[in-house]
């Protein structure tokens, strides 16, 4: 099989740049975006904010299927707290946006106390208890006006990241090679298509939270500490959720078992990697992930493997870039339908 090195952009075809311009656009666009953090607290540094996405950004980098995971948890969490709100008289208007601004977002705090966070048990006994009137509550309007992201710049990310996908699935059907960092691409892609649909109602960047007023039963704020209640998967849903991601993630890096690799060394490091990257991928969701099945108890073991998997998940990265010095000649065969859809690189 030929082989090449480096190769400037042609007129004609793909150069080294543009592939990694195209994978690289597209895992930015797929983790910045999808990245909710939650709201901060009140009084609380508007820099912190940014702190928080940039360390859930790395997170997701690193473990794309665990932001999978927590999306679709959020979402069904999200859900079922609606449909709980709109069973209490006078909250049949409760929206989904609303909903995940407690769930996910964490937004909503006491306005007399700063320090009584309302979370999903809070809200659901203060409005049984007529504690809490829903025209007080922030609307949709609202809250997008405090969120920094809007839904027509997730369309746009959702547009280049099928793009990016159906490209290289195209290019899998028409025997065109692929590179290594097209495949990592893929398998983000995948995860950040799940998160999109997850979080696509969830607001983003809420620097300042919510301060709403609640008619106390007793003098004093809410006790946060009566209801902290949250909405959770069953156990049986979680566990198959779970391993649907994971399996489909791992199983995107195993496809390329049979990849011409530079050396053997660099196969078995991915093929290894490969297998690991699902083994301990699942047995770190049972530590972070806030389920039904969460084995917190030992931490030390916890992070022990969180190390073990970022080495792992670095090793398989720097396989895939150093694959670049030797690749085989196809990789730069340009797939000519891609050339008629709107996309970055």
């Amino acid at each position: 099989m030929e082989t090449v090195g480096f190769v400037p952009e042609p007129n004609c075809g793909r150069g080294t740049i543009g592939i990694l311009w195209s994978c690289f656009s597209t895992l930015f666009l797929v983790i910045w975006v999808v990245c909710h953090p939650s709201a901060l607290q009140p009084d609380s540094k508007e820099s912190w904010l940014f702190d928080k996405k940039i360390v859930n950004c790395l997170l997701f980098f690193v473990m794309p299927e665990v932001g999978a995971v927590s999306a679709i948890e959020d979402l069904l969490g999200a859900q079922k707290l609606r449909r709980d709100m709109r069973k209490i008289p006078g909250w049949e208007q409760f929206r989904l946006k609303q909903s995940f601004l407690v769930v996910t977002i964490e937004g909503l705090w006491e306005k007399r106390d700063s320090k009584s966070q309302i979370s999903q048990g809070n809200l659901v006994s203060l409005a049984t208890a007529g504690r809490l009137s829903f025209y007080d509550f922030p609307t949709d309007a609202e809250i997008d006006d405090r969120s920094k992201s809007s839904g027509l710049l997730k369309t746009i990310s959702i547009s280049q990241t099928i793009w990016f996908m159906v490209n290289v699935a195209y290019r899998l059907g028409s025997n065109l090679s692929v590179t290594l960092l097209e495949d990592l691409a893929v398998a983000h892609a995948f995860c950040g298509l799940v998160m999109f649909i997850g979080w696509f109602r969830c607001p983003q960047d809420i620097h300042a939270p919510f301060l709403i007023s609640t008619t106390p039963s007793t003098p004093g704020g809410i006790d946060t500490r009566t209801d902290q209640k949250r909405y959770y998967m069953t156990q049986s849903s979680w566990l198959m959720i779970t391993a649907v991601l994971f399996v489909i993630f791992a199983g995107i890096h195993v496809a390329a078992w049979n990849y011409p690799y530079a050396t053997t060394a660099e196969a078995w490091i991915w093929r290894v990697g490969s297998i690991l990257i699902f083994i301990l991928g699942v047995a770190i969701s049972f530590g972070l992930i806030k389920g039904p099945t969460r084995f917190s108890s030992d931490r030390s073991s916890l992070w022990i493997t969180v190390v073990f998997y970022i080495v792992i998940r670095l090793a398989v990265i720097v396989v895939a870039l150093m694959a670049f010095r030797r690749a085989p000649a196809g990789i730069y065969d340009k797939a000519t339908w891609s050339a008629y859809w709107i996309h970055l690189g």
